[in-house]
């Protein structure tokens, strides 16, 4: 939301009061495996430790497949079916079996 000290989860449940799906979360910006790991994990485990608080009822992640490079880097978890990206695809699939939520 570009403002960190507001609670855009808060504020959606206040005003809306209806299930939240937040449909795209990711990392947009070339980055190590052991930054990527630590990222996917943190934030999996972040939205499965609210989801009861805010009415988070899922989460999709940003983006499965390399497309097209955006702005000469590509941010998928595969490069083809079946083809994970150094690490990516095993960290979110890591993620997901620790908050199974």
């Amino acid at each position: 939301a570009g403002n960190t000290s507001t609670n855009v989860l808060q504020y959606l449940k206040a005003a809306y009061g209806l299930p939240i799906l937040l449909g795209e979360i990711g990392i947009q910006r070339a980055t190590s495996v052991a930054d990527y790991t630590s990222y996917v994990s943190s934030s999996i485990a972040q939205f499965a430790g609210t989801a009861s608080t805010y009415g988070v009822i899922g989460v999709s992640w940003y983006e499965l497949y390399n497309f097209e490079a955006n702005s000469g880097f590509l941010m998928g978890l595969y490069s083809a079916q079946g083809v994970p990206i150094s690490g990516r695809a095993d960290a979110l699939k890591a993620a997901i079996l620790a908050n199974p939520r």
